[in-house]
């Protein structure tokens, strides 16, 4: 199973290559809706990699009160 962070970066090549795809599209229409779907690539990738973020912070803070 992909950690988050592998998940993230998957987001964001995707991303990528839908930007790279939007570029050589000529219909503006089309174009358009590529960048809103890279666009929601980039906004998955950040919740993704915030979602890791609580969960390490979750994670330290259950480990300090095991300590005490």
């Amino acid at each position: 199973m992909d950690s988050e962070s592998d998940t993230a970066a998957k987001y964001l090549k995707r991303a990528e290559q839908v930007r790279a795809i939007a570029d050589r599209i000529t219909p503006s229409s089309a174009r358009k809706i590529l960048i809103g779907i890279a666009d929601d690539y980039e906004r998955m990738a950040k919740t993704v990699a915030d979602i890791e973020k609580v969960e390490r912070n979750l994670a330290d803070r259950n480990s300090k009160k095991k300590q005490t």
